[in-house]
Parts: C-alpha cells; sequence; structure tokens
C-alpha cells in the first residue's frame, strides 16, 4: 500500500478488527489531543473549544459519535446493499476513518480558540464588539484554514469507509451518504447533549 493510499483509502487493505484496533488507538490520541487543548468533539462534523482541560468529556464525545456514525451506516449499508454488509467492517472503517481528527485540537495549541471565544462572550455575543488582537485574527484565519483541510480529508474517509465497507457505488452511495451523514451528525448531537 502507498502512501497516498494509506491516507486518502486505507479500507482497501484494512477493515474488520485491525481497522478497528488502528482506528480506537487513534481514538485515544485524538482524546488526548483534545484533552491537552480543550477541545469537544460534540457532534460528528464538530469540534468546539471549551477553555478547560478535560479528558472525560473528548472521550465520551469520541464514543458516542462512533455510534452515531456506525449505527446510521450499518442501517444504510443494509438498506442499499440488500443485506450483504458486515457490522465489523462498518465499525472498523468509521472508527479508523476519524484518524485527521487527532491533529485537529492542536489549532488552538496557543489557546487562540479560547481567547476568541471569551472575547466573543465579552463583546455581549456582538460580532462588531469583539476585541481581538490581529496577530490573533491571522492566527485564527490561518488554523482555521487547516481545520477545514481536515475537515473535508475525513468526510472523505468516511465516504470511502462506506462505500468499501457497503459495497456501494454511484448515486447510490452518494447520496445516502449525505443523507447518512447529517442523520449521524443530528443524532451525535442529540446523544452528546443528553448524556455528557
Amino acid at each position: 500500500m502507498n502512501m497516498k493510499q494509506k491516507l486518502f483509502n486505507p479500507f482497501l487493505t484494512v477493515a474488520g478488527l485491525k481497522a478497528l484496533w488502528i482506528g480506537l488507538f487513534f481514538m485515544g490520541l485524538s482524546t488526548w489531543s483534545a484533552g491537552i487543548f480543550h477541545g469537544r468533539f460534540d457532534g460528528v462534523l464538530d469540534l468546539h473549544f471549551s477553555g478547560e482541560k478535560d479528558f472525560l468529556k473528548p472521550l465520551l464525545d469520541n464514543l458516542l459519535n462512533i455510534v452515531s456514525l456506525v449505527l446510521v451506516f450499518y442501517l444504510l449499508g443494509l438498506i442499499f446493499n440488500r443485506g450483504k454488509v458486515r457490522f465489523v467492517d462498518i465499525l472498523g472503517t468509521m472508527t479508523l476513518a476519524r484518524f485527521p481528527l487527532v491533529l485537529a485540537p492542536a489549532v488552538n495549541f496557543n489557546g487562540v480558540f479560547d481567547r476568541a471565544s471569551a472575547a466573543f462572550e465579552a463583546s455581549g455575543l456582538r460580532l462588531k464588539n469583539i476585541e481581538i488582537t490581529d496577530g490573533d485574527m491571522v492566527l485564527m484565519i490561518a488554523m482555521t484554514c487547516c481545520l477545514v483541510i481536515l475537515t473535508v480529508w475525513y468526510i472523505f474517509l468516511l465516504y470511502k469507509a462506506y462505500t468499501v465497507s457497503a459495497n456501494l457505488k454511484g448515486t447510490n452511495a452518494v447520496f445516502s451518504f449525505i443523507g447518512g451523514l447529517l442523520a449521524a451528525e443530528i443524532i451525535s448531537k442529540i446523544l452528546i447533549y443528553n448524556l455528557v
């Protein structure tokens, strides 16, 4: 497997329990990273910064996000591939697909998003009244661009994980993935806000 395949479609050679164990390793790293940099994965597609160092909430976030993804995409795989989908493959590949999230919390490496959140709250939630330094603004823009790249990579991996594990192609794959991702986001938000 070449480097491009490892980064953008490892699921052609890694699935099932092997993918799950590797994915759980990366989930542990992303939980640690989120705890160190004050992050919360409070939704399948979300990363927010809380201003506090906490490792339990990011761990629960990660677990509930994986449950949401697996539940939705396993059911979609059963529907669109007439039951020829293995649960362990969806579980493993969806867990592994989250590996870019290891890097995501590090965009808050010097607390720039913590400071921006505090400034936003201090402004009475009015954008025109926010007091933030030019240096922080430039850094936030640069880090936001990095975050967008990581998010696009993550979504691409989720798509590949789904299509390989459910053996789907074409419009069924695309439209069921889009709908499934939105459903997983909603389910994860409900679970996280009610359980964490």
